[in-house]
């Protein structure tokens, strides 16, 4: 079964998402390259996960919703319609909404809370899913630090407090 740790915003956050990207993605961009450098040093400084080689860093997608909605919700895909950003553990790569602005800081934001999923699988494995209480743990720790970064670049904005609220039911 395909693992992939999504952001759902619909269940897990009270903000709305910032307008259609200005910036288009280009791998030869030396902007761009730079800024998808800071926000990998972001995400493992502030989660204090030690930085993987750069060979293994996973490639950053833009892709439309529709194609995010097929990759992770095929069968359900008005389930994903608020889906803005996953780490897919089987390909080893990123992909984010291409209606995100990834030069806002609120909105790349997204992008740092996907890399730490992929510095907690480096990391850690599977073990991050083996039940509902560690994929909760594992969610609360990549939007503590998703946080942590938007206070850090002075963006007062909050995401994942209700997930807070989530009880496992014990039947994992």
């Amino acid at each position: 079964m395909k693992k992939m740790i999504s952001l759902i915003i619909l269940f897990f956050s009270f903000n709305v998402l910032s307008a259609p990207i200005n910036h288009v993605a280009n791998l030869n961009d030396d902007l761009y390259n730079e800024l998808i450098d800071f926000l990998f040093e972001e995400a493992s400084s502030l989660s204090n996960y030690t930085m993987y080689p750069r060979d293994h860093r996973p490639p950053i997608i833009k892709k439309t919703k529709e194609q995010m909605q097929k990759q992770v919700c095929p069968d359900d895909p008005n389930n994903c319609y608020n889906l803005a950003a996953f780490y897919d553990t089987d390909k080893n790569e990123i992909v984010y909404d291409e209606m995100l602005d990834i030069d806002n800081n609120n909105d790349n934001s997204f992008i740092v809370h996907e890399i730490v999923h992929s510095l907690q699988f480096y990391h850690n494995g599977d073990s991050i899913f083996k039940d509902c209480e560690s994929t909760k743990a594992t969610e609360l720790e990549a939007y503590t630090v998703q946080n942590k970064y938007l206070k850090k670049m002075g963006v007062f904005a909050q995401y994942g407090e209700a997930l807070r609220f989530l009880i496992c039911d014990g039947t994992n």
